[in-house]
């Protein structure tokens, strides 16, 4: 059942990355993430808060445990985009 809903987490996510956000994809989501990326946490945010009707809170000493958290369970659904050559 748990991994029927990250299923559905990450579903919904890329449906609203691509509506809201037509330049990102969920593999763009993820690399950006990986970065620690402004822009990527930015719109990180606001897609959650989108998918979940709830705000995406952190504190600062835990943030990085909260991306690599999200991006671990990513990479388990096999969303981890080839790296880019060159």
């Amino acid at each position: 059942r748990e991994r029927r809903n990250e299923d559905r987490f990450y579903n919904d996510l890329e449906t609203v990355i691509s509506k809201s956000f037509p330049d990102w994809t969920l593999n763009d989501l993820i690399d950006g993430l990986e970065r620690f990326d402004e822009q990527a946490l930015a719109t990180f945010k606001a897609c959650f808060q989108t998918v979940t009707d709830s705000e995406f809170t952190y504190k600062k000493d835990n943030l990085r445990d909260i991306i690599t958290d999200f991006l671990s369970n990513s990479l388990h659904l096999n969303l981890k985009p080839a790296k880019r050559a060159g």
